[in-house]
């Protein structure tokens, strides 16, 4: 399956909708084609990535819909790799994008319920090996929490025994870019450049005036403006003769001055193209 790259000279993010549609299409080939290939890596045959509302697992972000700001209520996805692939699944009250619905709540629709039907699936599925994301080493792969790690063991009964962490997995899964998302990345990157240069152009800086702090918000407004910000912090400082980097924000800019600008390209969408 592959899915066409981003113009390699495009210089503006696509509209909000056209991203979400982006990110929802690679959300599906990277469960066709990423993640059976690293559940086998890793042995774990069946995933269980479960979060409540304004607690979210980082992982499960990356798993839901674009137009899911988070996860609703308690929303339980789980993953089971087959000879047939990977069958996704979710135990939620609500529709999540490309997941089977295996859950209807109906008349029941506690938390006990739910539960119920996790453990009803793990019976079915039979897995050998059941990933939850506890990690003593990457924060990004402990995102249960303690509640819910309780809760699913309960459920699970004898089958908690076959429970172990799926760091390697997690990571793996983070870490993977499929070849047209690489490709956004560099586009990505393209974008931050142009947007460095004009902000150190003399139509942004004023000689005398302008502090380091002015620039970072300068530079804080342009990605909002372009629509491709996701919330993260941008740092601009000034620096006096040698450039060694003393943190100064508040420092006027002059021509013998040198500023450095830094901000985590992760802070725009990676769905440019």
């Amino acid at each position: 399956m592959s899915l066409v790259g981003p113009p390699p000279l495009r210089t503006m993010p696509l509209p909000l909708r056209e991203q979400a549609d982006v990110r929802d299409r690679w959300l599906t080939q990277r469960l066709l084609d990423v993640l059976p290939g690293l559940m086998d890596r890793t042995g774990i045959d069946l995933w269980i990535v479960a979060g409540r509302e304004y607690n979210e697992d980082p992982v499960l972000s990356t798993l839901l819909p674009a137009t899911w700001l988070s996860a609703r209520r308690r929303t339980i996805l789980v993953l089971h790799r087959s000879d047939d692939g990977v069958t996704p699944a979710a135990v939620s009250r609500y529709a999540v994008g490309q997941f089977l619905p295996a859950w209807t709540p109906g008349a029941s629709a506690g938390a006990e319920a739910q539960w119920a039907e996790v453990r009803r699936f793990v019976e079915q599925a039979e897995p050998r090996r059941i990933g939850i994301d506890v990690s003593e080493h990457f924060a990004l792969a402990d995102g249960l929490s303690h509640t819910e790690h309780r809760q699913l063991l309960a459920a699970l009964g004898p089958w908690a025994d076959r429970v172990v962490p799926a760091e390697p997995l997690a990571v793996g899964w983070l870490e993977t870019r499929l070849p047209e998302e690489v490709a956004a990345l560099h586009q990505l990157n393209r974008m931050a450049h142009d947007v460095v240069e004009e902000a150190f152009s003399p139509g942004v800086v004023r000689v005398g005036e302008s502090t380091a702090l002015d620039i970072a918000w300068w530079i804080g407004s342009g990605c909002t403006i372009s629509a491709s910000t996701r919330g993260s912090s941008r740092r601009c400082w000034s620096s006096g003769p040698g450039c060694r980097w003393p943190r100064s924000r508040a420092r006027c800019c002059r021509p013998s001055r040198c500023t450095r600008w830094s901000a985590p390209v992760t802070s725009c969408t990676a769905t440019s193209g």
